[in-house]
């Protein structure tokens, strides 16, 4: 649970009137609604703001409530309800603030960052939105549905993303009322939501808010009540924090200790039975050399066998050393320029997926649905086959991004294919890739302004191959351990 968390269930029990006591003679909340009523017509204000407000049905009525308070709609208790511009105005460098719901965080509004629009302009704008203190700003899109209030005493500008709600200040709390805004808001948006580029939260739906309305001194109480908690609230969401941080922290570690104790023969027990790795080595020479043969790998010079001096850690006795372009058949991608990637490929309805670096997320997983194909009948393009590895190999996620492919696909030449001769042997390269002898071994190869690994390094590079039946008892070992890793770190 989180600081938020404890905040909503606080705010759960305020809104259902059971954070403070009832107190008889301090009224009921049907008086003080008809009391704001009066206010209102007295003022004008009636005509302005929801005059013709609907009853509320009971399927409206979120939560039961105290029998001296009464359900009303926002609307109801508003002088007025409004938004900012939707006409994106010229901005200045400087002149009066205009502000949008990208300046509510932190539970305040923050000029930080925000724009500048003229005098003259704000005048205009002004008429229609006029943000005083203490009047409560609501976002509309952002951080849908936070409320903050006003603290400042100079005049300002909105945009449409944040609802301005003016009230009688004598007769509701301006606190209880941003607090139960908020409450409120939160507890509708998911069905009100609306939009599908950008959501938003319509004005007409904060108008029309059901709203649970206690008598005026108990809004104080209220409002006591929850403020009593928070400093306990902070306090837990920052221990909270520090401690999803450590969580994160152990799991990452976690995750790497079980991918270096398995790539080095310590994560589970050998065999004698399984015998060595001897027939693997021998199954991948000739399946290289077959492909040679069909053409579907160039012949490249043979890289000289190993050494000891190049061997980066101990393995076990059944285990064999190898160079990676022995297991696999390595190769990167293509690129193309974005003029040429939106005029030829982004319209394209049967073709390969192609895929790019930003494709391809830090959890492991491609996105296919990038809007960009690659004709199958463009030849000149490298295909990674469905099931093999793809390892970025340049730029700053260099040896961070790595995925199996679920199809086969064109793929983009800041990536390296790693296809293995010996299907097999796929699950327990692509966990040597991740484990910290691979990624710290790479990080030492990177050169180059941007930071990559040539592919011709990258061949030379070492991989130990385990006996068959013990990779695959390291790789059910690594599928076990894992997941329960990541759980920590949620």
């Amino acid at each position: 649970m989180t600081g938020k968390d404890l905040l909503n269930s606080l705010l759960f029990e305020a809104v259902q009137g059971k954070l403070v006591p009832q107190i008889t003679d301090e009224g009921n909340g049907l008086s003080l609604l008809e009391k704001i009523k009066e206010e209102k017509k007295l003022n004008g204000f009636i005509k302005k703001c929801n005059s013709d407000s609907s009853e509320i049905t009971e399927e409206e009525k979120l939560f039961e409530i105290p029998n001296t308070w009464c359900w009303c709609r926002l609307g109801d208790i508003a002088n007025k309800i409004t938004d900012g511009t939707h006409k994106t105005p010229l901005y200045k460098k400087e002149g009066v603030k205009f502000v949008s719901a990208k300046n509510v965080y932190n539970g305040f509004l923050s000029f930080d960052n925000c724009k500048y629009i003229s005098e003259k302009e704000h005048k205009e704008l002004y008429k229609k939105c006029n943000p005083e203190f203490n009047d409560l700003l609501i976002s509309k899109s952002g951080s849908i549905g936070t409320a903050v209030l006003n603290k400042n005493d100079f005049e300002f500008s909105l945009f449409e993303s944040l609802a301005l709600v003016k009230y009688n200040q004598k007769l509701l709390n301006c606190d209880f009322l941003k607090y139960f805004v908020q409450f409120m808001c939160l507890k509708l948006t998911q069905n009100e939501i609306k939009g599908i580029t950008v959501k938003h939260l319509p004005i007409d739906t904060i108008k029309q808010m059901p709203f649970p309305l206690p008598p005026l001194r108990e809004q104080a109480r209220i409002v006591t009540g929850i403020e009593k908690f928070l400093p306990i609230i902070q306090e837990y969401d920052k221990k909270q924090e520090e401690l999803n941080e450590l969580n994160k922290s152990i799991s990452f570690v976690s995750q790497k200790a079980i991918l270096q104790e398995a790539v080095k023969g310590k994560l589970v027990n050998q065999i004698d039975k399984e015998g060595n790795s001897e027939s693997i080595i021998d199954t991948l020479k000739e399946k290289k050399k077959k492909a040679i043969l069909e053409g579907k790998i160039k012949k490249e010079k043979p890289i000289e066998e190993l050494t000891e001096e190049e061997l980066p850690f101990d393995i076990p006795d059944t285990w064999r050393w190898l160079r990676l372009s022995d297991a696999c058949n390595m190769y990167t991608g293509d690129s193309i320029n974005e003029t040429e990637k939106k005029l030829n490929y982004t319209s394209i309805v049967e073709g390969r997926f192609y895929i790019g670096t930003k494709d391809i997320g830090f959890d492991k997983q491609i996105n296919y649905e990038n809007g960009v194909k690659i004709p199958y009948d463009k030849t000149s393009f490298s295909i990674a086959p469905k099931d093999s590895i793809l390892l970025c190999i340049e730029g700053g996620s260099a040896g961070r991004k790595i995925a199996f492919t679920e199809y086969d696909v064109c793929f983009g030449n800041k990536l390296c294919c790693f296809d293995s001769y010996e299907p097999e042997l796929r699950q327990f390269i692509y966990y040597y890739l991740q484990s910290p002898m691979f990624t710290n071994a790479f990080r030492d190869r990177i050169t180059g302004i941007i930071g990559g690994v040539s592919i011709g390094n990258l061949k030379a590079m070492p991989l130990p191959i385990p006996p068959m039946e013990e990779q695959k008892r390291i790789v059910a070992a690594i599928e076990k351990m894992l997941p329960l890793c990541e759980k920590l770190g949620e």
